[in-house]
This record gives structure tokens, sequence and C-alpha cells, in this order.
């Protein structure tokens, strides 16, 4: 009897840490920092990408909470990874391949927000007036993939934070490394 009820309690305990990572996510809510990164993933930081693993998985920092990558477990080329929002939208991280370093994020989350507010679904000119003197607004072309977007772009340094525009509203929001 001593023994089945040790099982049985293994058993529950094994159940309930494994699906707290059938239900790890990006959070809900998350805080776009122009310039710098979104929920707590930072641009140029390291993000160990354990490409091998089936589902794949980032092996250490912010984004081991979330979990398994992607809705089919793998990432696009071995370093575009996204995962979905809970509430709708996604997050997209890209893991450099040699070094595991991240050199762009981007969302399509209605919940993440920049600091001064900004969300996907908002109009170009709230952007403008949020914004207002600190962006350009042009085509952009980026990535390893050569995406082409129409964007308001604010750059900083080495950094660029871009509203990807479709219609009059904001579709997505990017937060990237740009080349000097």
């Amino acid at each position: 009897m001593r023994r089945c009820a040790g099982g049985v309690i293994l058993g529950v305990v094994i159940a309930a840490l494994s699906a707290g990572h059938a239900h790890a996510r990006p959070p809900r809510q998350a805080t776009v920092i122009e310039g710098v990164g979104m929920a707590g993933v930072r641009i140029g930081t390291r993000a160990p990408l354990d490409r091998e693993a089936r589902p794949q998985r980032v092996t250490s920092g912010v984004m081991r909470a979330w979990g398994p990558v992607g809705l089919d477990g793998f990432c696009f080329e071995g370093s575009s990874c996204s995962w979905a929002v809970p509430g709708g939208g996604r997050v997209t991280v890209e893991i450099g391949v040699l070094d595991d370093r991240v050199s762009q994020t981007m969302t399509t989350s209605r919940a993440w927000r920049t600091r001064r507010g900004v969300r996907v679904g908002m109009s170009v000119g709230t952007v403008r007036d949020r914004y207002r003197g600190e962006r350009r607004e042009r085509r952009l072309e980026f990535g390893p993939y050569g995406v082409v977007i129409d964007a308001l772009v604010l750059r900083t340094t080495n950094r660029t934070t871009a509203f990807e525009i479709r219609g009059s509203r904001v579709v997505a929001i990017w937060v990237f490394a740009t080349r000097p």
C-alpha cells in the first residue's frame, strides 16, 4: 500500500511538472523597450538554443520559461523562432546560428506595448503623435531573408525599432540590430 501511494504521488508530481511545460508561453502582456528589446529579451544577449531537441527550446535566460518553440517545435532555418502569445499574436526572435545571440525580435500581439503605449492595431497617426520628431517613414529591408516592410522607424546608435504598417494600422513591432 505504501509503495503504491508513493508511486501515485510521484506520478502526480511528474504530470504536474509536464503540464507546466506544456502550458509555458511568453507573457500575455509585455513591454517593448525601443532600441533594446521586448518582454525582457534584449538585442545582443545570448539565448542558447537546443537545435537538436524535438521540440527545440531555448535552454537559459528569459525565453527558457516560454517552453518549446513554435506550433510545430522548430525554428525556421534553425534561427527564426516563434511562439504563440496567450490572448493572440506571436513573438518571433532571430537567434544567431553561430553565436546564439538575439539579433531581432518582432511581435504581433495587441497586448504588448511600447513604453509610450503603442501596440499592434493602433493607427499610424497615433504612432506619429507619440514619437513626434523621432521617427522616419520608409520602406525597410532587413534580416537574413530580406524582409521588406512599410514602417515608421525609430533609430538609435546600432539598433532600430520599426512599426510595420499595412493600410493605416500597425501590424507588428520590430526591434533589431542594425549594421553600422
